[in-house]
């Protein structure tokens, strides 16, 4: 669902489990594919597990209810790659 940094770690959620590792969030991204975009400084979320989008309130929630924040920039470019590309 989504990947984020907390404190020095990192966690990838996923839909039933969570997993925390080492690393930055800018390498990880470099690993993804075009499904993962950068949200907001702390997270990468994938396009493809998004069930809604609050555009007001720059929350994005998945499929299985969990949800993450986005900057203003990070939800322009998530907006612009589901308009270009419906997941």
């Amino acid at each position: 669902l989504y990947i984020t940094a907390i404190q020095h770690k990192l966690c990838l959620v996923t839909k039933d489990r969570s997993y925390e590792f080492y690393g930055t969030l800018s390498h990880c991204l470099t690993r993804l594919n075009q499904h993962f975009l950068l949200s907001h400084r702390a997270f990468i979320v994938n396009l493809v597990n998004i069930a809604s989008i609050d555009k007001k309130n720059l929350l994005i929630t998945f499929s299985n209810g969990a949800s993450c924040i986005a900057s203003v920039r990070g939800m322009r470019h998530i907006l612009k790659s589901i308009e270009n590309k419906p997941y």
